[in-house]
């Protein structure tokens, strides 16, 4: 309703996004088998990644408790004790999500719904996404570091990737899908 679109028009637009995916993916739930929720400024595409068989969520290469990011976002969103309780958990990324159409709608329902609830900082969606992940709220499979359709570099030196004919390959010698 209209209490609905005025909460959603006052988040920044790294949370509004969830509400939005959430709007369209209900009015279009027949449409698709499969989504990706990406980022689109600093996403690169090698090869296709579905299937996707559940909601898969993606990790970075560090502990909640060694990014300063992360120690910031949780702080300001949901205080010093949500940080403290997750500190030892890998960092999710918000920017990759991808799975069967209905758990991706479940997720971004209740993704915008802790964004709306906590109305807090610039990075709040990180927040939420690490919280509703960890604690449960969906049911997603935490995919590591360097596990699954898609690989996150935040704060990955070059040297550390394998990288041929300018791709970004897994252990195995294969392109990960999506590069982050």
């Amino acid at each position: 309703g209209r209490a609905d679109r005025i909460r959603d028009a006052m988040l920044d637009v790294m949370s509004s996004r969830f509400a939005d995916f959430a709007r369209y993916l209900s009015l279009n739930e027949a449409v698709y088998k499969q989504v990706l929720l990406t980022d689109s400024r600093d996403v690169i595409f090698q090869a296709d990644p579905f299937p996707a068989t559940k909601l898969e969520v993606f990790c970075e290469n560090e502990l909640i408790g060694h990014s300063h990011f992360a120690r910031r976002w949780l702080q300001l969103t949901y205080g010093v004790r949500a940080f403290r309780h997750l500190a030892d958990k890998p960092f999710i990324c918000s920017g990759t999500t991808i799975g069967p159409v209905a758990e991706v709608l479940a997720y971004a329902r209740k993704q915008a719904e802790q964004c709306a609830r906590v109305m807090a900082c610039a990075g709040a969606d990180q927040a939420v996404h690490n919280v509703i992940i960890h604690r449960g709220w969906v049911d997603a499979e935490l995919r590591r570091f360097g596990d699954g359709a898609v690989i996150t570099l935040n704060g990955i030196s070059f040297e550390r990737l394998r990288v041929v004919d300018g791709r970004v390959l897994d252990e195995l010698g294969e392109p990960y899908p999506v590069v982050h």
